[in-house]
């Protein structure tokens, strides 16, 4: 338990021991926000040693970095972060053992480079936890810590003459530290080799010939036939582009056309070269967004999730639901018309033909409550069976999801982010889960309620048929611009979604690193850009739901309309049109009609 409080003034840079690294470029994450500049950002390249892994990786510091740096090794990791903070040009520098990962002799290249008196941090605050005992001769002032206390306080020279733990510590694994540190060659001297061989040609190129040359150690001989070796190539270079130029000038023109021919191959071969460059330097390939409309293979693979019997089961339940419903309305429609006078003396059910009038309205009652309780009972079996269906459906369905996944390769997780796989066990689950069950049930009820809707108001009124064509082409037209926008809307609402989680999930686990930068609000603005991002493909979404619930309105409008103006027409022309009129049945024609207009679609 720790207790206290701290204070500092001005800009901290933080180096945490397990490196934190964004699923950016290279670049990207050494910038960090920050402009672009030339001389300082390669600078910090050659300090942090990463000129070297820069030339083995595809794409150079444009190579994308997966997420927690996967693709990198953890003392590539290490150097990034630490190249992050000293391109940050902080004033003071946290550093949590960053030496830890890397090499003995890179690590010593870092020290001489980045944080020791010589270092591009010379001229600021350091604070460096390290286990490294190589580096502490060149430490202003260590603090040893023993059992999660401070034991021991001064520089390096006064803990020595002070005799205790430390001296003694030193005295025991100084041995082990100083051969590590030694035996390793040293990425600043094969720098010094380099500078001095170029050195050597640049004073041969002058004329300028440098007495070592002539000398006779191996390491001068092997010099010597190396420049050597340079400067016959570099003859044989201008030898050979003498004679392109006095080539060049007896060039026909048909040489020519050749000649431009195969430059412009040569342009096109670079630029597919470049092309493959690029999709090797790009590790994260977008999310795929499917168009056109959902395959028959995704409907026949969640039936096959649900299992043929239930789902037949289910569609059977509910067909019989709405037959009963169907059946009680019927029979509440000819009980309110056998208590009419011309009714009266007719046997239209078996109810009609009882003697008194009590027992008439008990064969009607119990009949109607025996439909009611029949409905009630298959409208329990239908909801069980949906559901029993979604359970089996999710179950499969998110098994042979987490199958897949189990079963990938390391490489589909450098190419896939955390956000994505996170979504399809997340909302996407949720949607097999819930969504898929709820509208599937709204889609069975609502269908079903409409073809009920328009049996009643045929067998009531037959010409209400001349209308039904009208409108199904009405209907055809809405449903083709609909489902076509809403569809596509929803994949892309599902595909944006996935940068949420990823940045979500990459800022918590660098919740130390960006408190120590001071970039919170950075990071709260991109995820606000994300989630902005989202909604502009979820927003649309809501507003096309609206736009297809007013036109469904007009349409149900329409149906009662229609409906009650063919019962008005019928009810004038009764003997024209030889039809009778059921006020019973007419009643039962608009009260479904009005259905229609208030069902909710979703």
């Amino acid at each position: 338990h720790t207790q206290g409080q701290g204070q500092g003034q001005g800009q901290v840079a933080y180096v945490p021991q397990q490196a934190w690294i964004q699923n950016a470029t290279i670049q990207n994450n050494i910038l960090f926000g920050q402009p672009m500049q030339g001389l300082k950002y390669s600078e910090t390249l050659h300090s942090c040693a990463l000129e070297p892994d820069l030339e083995i990786l595809p794409g150079g510091d444009q190579t994308e970095i997966g997420e927690k740096g996967i693709n990198l090794s953890g003392g590539q990791k290490q150097r990034v972060s630490l190249a992050r903070a000293v391109y940050q040009e902080a004033d003071v520098y946290l550093l949590d053992d960053p030496l830890s990962a890397v090499d003995s002799h890179v690590g010593k290249h870092i020290f001489e480079k980045v944080i020791g008196p010589e270092g591009m941090i010379r001229n600021k605050t350091r604070i460096l936890v390290t286990h490294g005992i190589n580096y502490l001769p060149q430490c202003d002032q260590i603090v040893v810590m023993n059992g999660g206390r401070i034991s021991e306080i001064g520089s390096y020279g006064e803990l020595i003459d002070a005799d205790g733990a430390f001296a003694e510590f030193i005295r025991v694994y100084s041995g082990v530290g100083e051969e590590d540190g030694e035996d390793a060659p040293s990425v600043s001297e094969y720098t010094e080799y380099c500078e001095e061989n170029l050195n050597l040609e640049q004073s041969d190129s002058h004329g300028a010939l440098d007495p070592s040359v002539f000398s006779d150690d191996p390491e001068t001989r092997s010099r010597r036939r190396a420049h050597g070796q340079h400067l016959e190539k570099k003859r044989i270079s201008e030898s050979s582009t003498r004679d392109k130029k006095e080539r060049k000038r007896h060039v026909s023109k048909s040489e020519l056309k050749r000649q431009l021919s195969r430059q412009m191959s040569s342009e096109v071969g670079e630029k597919k070269a470049s092309a493959e460059h690029t999709d090797k330097s790009t590790l994260i390939k977008q999310e795929k967004v499917e168009t056109g409309s959902v395959h028959m293979s995704v409907l026949f693979a969640y039936v096959r999730a649900c299992t043929y019997p239930l789902s037949l089961l289910t569609i059977l339940f509910y067909l019989l639901t709405n037959g009963a419903s169907l059946a009680s309305n019927f029979w509440l429609a000819d009980w309110s018309n056998s208590n009419t006078p011309e009714n009266r003396n007719q046997t239209v059910t078996a109810c009609d033909s009882l003697n008194s009038l009590a027992q008439r309205s008990g064969c009607y009652l119990g009949v109607y409550g025996a439909l009611g309780i029949i409905q009630s009972f298959l409208i329990l079996f239908a909801a069980f069976s949906l559901a029993l269906s979604a359970i089996f459906a999710s179950r499969t369905l998110h098994n042979s999801m987490l199958k897949n996944i189990l079963r990938s390769p390391m490489s589909f997780f450098d190419t896939t982010p955390l956000g994505r796989i996170l979504n399809r066990f997340s909302k996407d689950t949720y949607i097999i889960d819930e969504v898929i069950p709820r509208s599937l049930r709204s889609f069975i009820f609502t269908f079903l309620s409409v073809m009920a809707t328009l049996i009643v108001i045929v067998v009531t009124t037959p010409p209400f048929l001349v209308i039904i064509v009208p409108l199904l082409i009405l209907y055809a037209i809405i449903q083709r611009f609909y489902v076509a926008t809403s569809r596509q809307l929803k994949r892309l609402e599902s595909t944006t979604r996935s940068p949420i989680y990823s940045h979500f999930q990459e800022s918590v686990m660098g919740v130390s690193s960006i408190r120590a930068y001071r970039v919170q609000q950075r990071f709260v603005l991109q995820s606000e850009e994300q989630v902005d991002y989202n909604q502009l493909a979820y927003y649309p979404s809501i507003c096309s739901n609206r736009w297809l619930a007013i036109r469904l309105e007009f349409m149900g409008n329409l149906i009662i309309l229609f409906a009650a103006l063919f019962v008005v027409i019928q009810r004038n022309y009764q003997e024209e049109i030889k039809i009778r009129i059921n006020a019973g049945l007419v009643g039962l024609s608009i009260s479904y009609a009005l259905q229609v207009s208030h069902v909710s679609f979703c």
